[in-house]
Parts: C-alpha cells; sequence; structure tokens
C-alpha cells in the first residue's frame, strides 16, 4: 500500500473526493456559485432544479414564489409568461381562464367573453354571447 499526496477537498489511497461541507464543492471546495448549491456529505455543487434559485454558497435551493419561475441553475426568479400561470411549475391557463401578466395566475374569463386558454379574453362576436363566467366558446344568439 502506498500513500499519496491528494488535492484539498480529496482523500484517502486513491484520491477519491470526501466531503467538503454545506455551500462548497469540487477540488478546492470552492464556495457553490448561485443558481448552485451543496449540503453536508456532499462533495460537489448541484445545480437548482427548475422552479427554485440559490445564491452564491448556498446549502439548498429556494422554490421560486408564485408568480415567478426559473430554469435549472438559476441564481434569481423571474416573472412568469404571458398565458401562463406559474406556482411549483409553468402550466399554460386552460381553456374558460387567461393570464395578461395582472395578476399571480390564471383568472377565470368574465361573462360576455370567451377564453380559449393562454394569455387573452376576447368580447363576443355580434350574434354571439356568453351569460356565463369562465368559459372557453360563445353560444349563439
Amino acid at each position: 500500500c502506498t500513500c499519496t499526496s491528494c488535492n484539498m477537498g480529496f482523500g484517502g489511497l486513491s484520491c477519491e473526493l470526501s466531503s467538503c461541507g454545506a455551500g462548497r464543492g469540487g477540488e478546492g471546495c470552492e464556495n457553490c456559485p448561485a443558481g448552485k448549491f451543496s449540503g453536508e456529505g456532499i462533495a460537489t455543487c448541484l445545480a437548482c432544479g427548475a422552479g427554485t434559485y440559490s445564491g452564491t454558497m448556498s446549502s439548498a435551493c429556494t422554490a421560486c414564489p408564485d408568480g415567478t419561475t426559473s430554469p435549472s441553475g438559476a441564481s434569481s426568479c423571474s416573472l412568469c409568461p404571458l398565458g401562463y400561470e406559474c406556482r411549483v411549475t409553468v402550466v399554460v391557463c386552460s381553456p374558460g381562464t387567461y393570464s395578461n401578466g395582472d395578476t399571480d395566475g390564471c383568472e377565470p374569463c368574465q361573462k360576455g367573453y370567451y377564453c380559449p386558454g393562454g394569455t387573452d379574453q376576447f368580447l363576443c362576436g355580434q350574434g354571439f354571447y356568453q351569460p356565463d363566467p369562465s368559459q372557453a366558446s360563445c353560444l349563439v344568439c
């Protein structure tokens, strides 16, 4: 058995990666960059998942607040795209609802309008009506 000199963050006979402590990872146990995290017992910095974010030297990722989202490896959250609802995941507004960016989620379509799903509610045209809210189409007069 021979001993070899290992770089910081490595140890043992074959220089396998050892734990660096929360918020640190890699060969030199550097601080994890924003968008990545490392918990106790984890030797590398891992990317935060979609819908979460982290700052520098984080031991965990934080969920984006309602109405915002992020791709994996993000250091911050951004506003939900128009026509979508962002709670835990990004979901397109379903028929009978819409999102024009004024709220955190999808809103029910108003009476007199129809909403096919997505970003807009449309006024029922001449010869059509809609007496109920949350509808995906108008009725013929």
